[in-house]
C-alpha cells in the first residue's frame, strides 16, 4: 500500500487500487489457508465416526489419494468467491472514507466561513460610543 502511494505521489489511495490490493492480499491469504480449511471440513464431516483420526491423517490420505494438488481441490470456486467480496469490500470502504472526508472537509470551511469572528473593540475605542 505504501509503495502504490509513494509511486502515485498521494497520500490516499484509489478505488481501484484498493480493489485490486484487496484481490491479490485474498488471493494470497486463501492459497495459504486453504489445505488447512479443507481438513477441517473433511474433519467434521466424519465427526461421527469411529476411525476419525487427527488433521496430519487427513493431510496424509488426501496427499495418497492425488498428491500435493489434492489439497487445494476446490480453491478455484473459493477464490472466485473471496476475491470479488473482500475486494469489493476494501474498494467501497476506500471509496466511503473519500467521500465522507471530503464531506468533513467541506462542511468546516462552510463553517468557518459563515459563522464572523466577534468584532475586537479597541482599547482605545473602549468608551466611545
Amino acid at each position: 500500500r505504501d509503495r502504490i502511494l509513494w509511486m502515485k505521489g498521494s497520500t490516499r489511495l484509489s478505488t481501484l487500487h484498493s480493489f485490486l490490493l484487496g484481490a491479490i492480499a485474498t488471493v494470497i491469504a486463501s492459497t495459504a489457508t486453504f489445505p488447512a480449511a479443507r481438513c477441517r471440513a473433511i474433519l467434521q464431516c466424519r465427526a461421527g465416526k469411529s476411525d476419525m483420526g487427527g488433521a496430519r491423517a487427513v493431510v496424509m490420505e488426501l496427499i495418497k489419494r492425488g498428491g500435493i494438488l489434492e489439497l487445494y481441490k476446490g480453491l478455484g470456486p473459493q477464490l472466485v468467491k473471496g476475491v470479488l467480496s473482500s475486494a469489493l469490500l476494501l474498494a467501497t470502504k476506500e471509496h466511503i472514507h473519500t467521500r465522507v472526508r471530503r464531506l468533513v472537509q467541506l462542511l468546516i470551511l462552510s463553517v468557518m466561513l459563515l459563522t464572523k469572528p466577534p468584532a475586537r473593540q479597541l482599547p482605545w475605542t473602549a468608551g466611545a460610543k
